[in-house]
């Protein structure tokens, strides 16, 4: 019989210890999950080689051996509140910290009744997206250290599964407060942003041990380096920002939603990509270059 998604359920909670799922965790809801990918794949390598005398079809000689094994995490929601999941993309719940907690995450098959862990997920890449007239999503990946096969016992122990929160995703309409500094301190820009992307990629660098027990024989997953950029889609008062453009002006940008104000800082544009048609508004996207810093509050 073929297993159908809309019986799956998927949680998470923050790890004590790197790689270990909690014993008796107190599981967490992530959202209006809308996607779940998980992502546990052999690595491989085929070598071929020379075969005995007496051996025919010496074309195919050839051995592919399982060298390790890949873990990990992809999922899209639509957020009630933030910055919830997102803050193990970004460091913190308050803004960008260089440390990166760990989480654990169960998926249950109420159909089959399997339950099946990700252990060791650390956030590698992740986009905050606001469309004008549209619900927030969040689409996101991890980077996992270990799995466990499918099973038909659950994993909380004398734990507790996530409660299902029925309060609506947040939407545009609940943004506010949108605002730029050109320099001169912040001013309203809310009648000509359209929406809003900020996008998280942490470059994560992996430690192993060759006598560790986890399927990747990960320890550790730690971030080297983060690129944090924001993407607005804007219709154009005026041409002043391209004067900012060609020189490259450190701008600000702020916006509240759902009760938090997300505040970015050290914003630069490298373009200002400009279209005049008689048929339609003078704007477009604008991406920035990595910005600075990220809080909020």
């Amino acid at each position: 019989m073929a297993v159908q998604g809309f019986k799956t359920v998927v949680e998470y909670v923050e790890e004590s210890e790197f790689g270990t799922f909690p014993t008796d965790p107190a599981m967490q809801w992530i959202g209006l999950v809308d996607i779940v990918k998980p992502v546990i794949k052999p690595k491989t390598e085929t070598k071929r080689y020379l075969a005995a005398n007496a051996s025919t079809n010496r074309l195919e000689k050839l051995m592919n051996v399982k060298v390790g094994e890949e873990i990990g995490l992809e999922l899209e929601y639509y957020p009630q509140s933030l910055p919830g999941f997102l803050q193990y993309f970004i460091g913190s719940a308050t803004g960008l910290a260089d440390d990166l907690a760990s989480v654990s995450v169960g998926i249950i098959h109420k159909g089959s009744g399997e339950y099946m862990t990700l252990s060791g997920l650390v956030g590698e890449e992740v986009t905050l997206e606001i469309p004008e007239d549209g619900v927030v999503k969040v689409s996101a990946r991890l980077v996992g250290a270990d799995a466990t096969d499918p099973s038909t016992s659950d994993y909380i122990g004398l734990g507790s599964h996530a409660a299902e929160d029925s309060t609506e995703p947040l939407t545009w309409e609940d943004v506010s407060n949108v605002q730029m500094n050109y320099g001169a301190g912040f001013v309203s820009v809310e009648d000509y942003v359209s929406s809003i992307e900020i996008r998280v990629r942490n470059e994560l660098k992996v430690i192993k041990d060759i006598g560790d027990t986890k399927a990747s024989r990960i320890v550790a997953i730690k971030p080297v380096s983060r690129e944090v950029t924001l993407g607005l889609e804007m219709n154009y008062d005026d041409l002043d920002m391209l004067l900012k453009v060609r020189s490259l002006t450190e701008l600000g940008f702020k916006f509240t939603i759902g009760g938090k104000t997300f505040t970015l800082s050290g914003v630069k544009f490298p373009e200002l990509p400009t279209e005049f048609s008689p048929d339609d508004l003078v704007g477009d996207k604008i991406t920035s270059l990595p910005v600075t810093g990220l809080t909020i509050a």
